[in-house]
């Protein structure tokens, strides 16, 4: 066939390709194949196993879709690598490729794009089984954000998305559970898939243990598709919503949106929430607020006088509400010699009288590091002391870059309280909230909560201090588990900065 490297990468010669393959026999079929592998691979294997088969060329044919999937910067090779081996039915090969993927990013979300470009059925489904065995949950949320075809439950694909959604749930991702039936409008077939009631169902994320508040969003939505709310009443949801342990943000999005798509108006302890919002001064009070106007803050306080006044109030800039941005510190590389210079900047005037107050004295030039660090991390534990060791935190993380390490490993035991700046392909950015910080910190994607959907821009999280990368000079921090967090106002109810 003349001109094979442009008619394999233009699909409508792809019949006409297949046709003629077809046509061909023997020695002239094989050559034609493996010819036409090095410029479509995916289009060789559709043409190899729609006729009699031929062992040695599959063989070879596999081995080639091999090594282009395995190269995933080249998104539409690596693509058509990988669908050449789904149409081999070389799934453990997948498998193992995807095994060894050690931080997924955007350029495998690529592939999957690639993959799954002409939205097919069938082809999803062979990826969800094959996903569910790498065990790998950020692949299986590639593969969902990748397909946006028609989803058509049947006798045969009813096991995979059972298993699907059994992994999920067992793992506690209930918020990816409910964007996948969202997105594929699975509610009316979830008792079909599940082979449960509805009713048992909710009940049984209501009274889960881990991860509450995306368990009660799924339950809510199931309650609202199914129309149980005679069984399970908005007031249950809401309840609930503003019962999660650490009382965050979310929560409060999360209960007035239940209370305005329910018409529950006057709901006492979401009142005394947004009215402690409404007086609050304090960095992260602004995107709260924006917040819970988007999600229909005026329609639910409409009939509360006094909340109706205060946001109007706020509206108009005339309550005691301040953004504040702190003036940033001036940075130090430090070492023991310049331990005495740290408390004399005019930005930090009152950090001489905290070491005085931490040590009884201010260093000396030849005064031990470790034995200022020792000092002050036992004087910490008084939790009166609180603010003070938060503000002299805040000045270590901006001015003694040397010795962060050892600062950020004393002060893992405090939680913290941060909003995402922005992301990439390795991670978030992350703007603490309860201390100042000139630099951004750092957040793995390994270390962010198991039931979260992919962060966002703005998102605020709750956080502790893991450790310090001296090569990037950045603070790593893990976001804290619900569990965490209840265990850590079990245990500390006023350890927190």
């Amino acid at each position: 066939m003349n001109d094979l490297a442009h008619k394999a990468a233009n699909e409508k010669y792809f019949k006409s390709i297949r046709y003629f393959s077809h046509l061909l026999k023997g020695e002239k079929r094989t050559a034609f194949i493996s010819e036409l592998s090095d410029y479509n691979i995916y289009l060789a294997a559709q043409c190899l196993m729609s006729a009699e088969k031929d062992a040695a060329l599959e063989e070879e044919l596999k081995t080639k879709s091999e090594s282009f999937a395995r190269d995933f910067e080249n998104t539409e090779k690596s693509a058509n690598g990988f669908l050449a081996l789904a149409e081999f039915e070389s799934y453990e090969i997948i498998a193992s490729l995807l095994i060894d993927v050690k931080k997924p990013s955007n350029v495998h979300l690529h592939v999957f794009m690639k993959i799954l470009d002409e939205n097919n059925l069938d082809v999803f489904i062979s990826f969800i089984e094959i996903l569910l065995k790498v065990n790998k949950i950020v692949f299986i949320q590639y593969l969902i954000n990748s397909f946006n075809g028609k989803v058509i439950i049947n006798s045969e694909n009813k096991i995979i998305f059972q298993e699907l959604l059994n992994y999920l749930f067992t793992n506690g991702n209930y918020g990816f559970a409910r964007i996948i039936l969202e997105k594929y409008n699975l509610f009316d077939e979830l008792e079909i898939i599940i082979e449960t009631t509805p009713n048992h169902l909710v009940n049984k994320l209501l009274t889960t243990g881990k991860k509450k508040l995306t368990a009660t969003r799924l339950a809510y939505e199931i309650t609202k598709q199914h129309k149980l709310f005679d069984v399970f009443p908005p007031s249950q949801f809401i309840s609930l919503a503003l019962s999660k342990v650490g009382k965050s943000n979310k929560s409060v999005l999360l209960a007035l949106g239940f209370a305005v798509e329910q018409k529950e108006f006057g709901i006492p302890e979401l009142d005394q929430r947004i009215d402690n919002l409404l007086n609050q001064t304090s960095k992260k009070t602004k995107n709260k607020i924006n917040q819970l106007i988007k999600k229909g803050l005026s329609f639910y306080i409409d009939s509360n006088p006094n909340l109706k006044n205060m946001l109007a109030l706020y509206q108009q800039g005339n309550l005691p509400i301040q953004i504040n941005t702190p003036e940033p510190v001036r940075k130090i590389k430090s070492t023991k010699k310049n331990i005495p210079e740290l408390g004399i900047s005019k930005k930090n005037e009152n950090i001489d009288e905290e070491i005085k107050l931490v040590l009884g004295t201010m260093p000396t030039e030849d005064f031990d590091i470790d034995l200022f660090w020792s000092s002050y991390f036992n004087y910490r534990n008084d939790i009166s002391n609180l603010p003070l060791i938060q503000s002299f935190f805040s000045y270590c993380i901006n001015s003694i870059e040397a010795d962060l390490r050892k600062v950020c490993s004393a002060i893992r035991v405090f939680s913290h309280e941060g909003i995402v700046k922005w992301n990439s392909d390795y991670g978030y950015y992350i703007s603490p909230l309860s201390f100042r910080s000139q630099s951004l910190l750092f957040l793995h994607p390994n270390h962010v909560k198991a039931n979260e959907d992919q962060l966002a821009v703005e998102d605020e999280i709750k956080f502790r201090i893991i450790g310090y990368n001296k090569k990037s000079e950045m603070v790593m921090i893990s976001m804290l588990s619900d569990e965490e967090i209840e265990e850590q106002i079990k245990n500390n109810p006023k350890k927190t900065i």
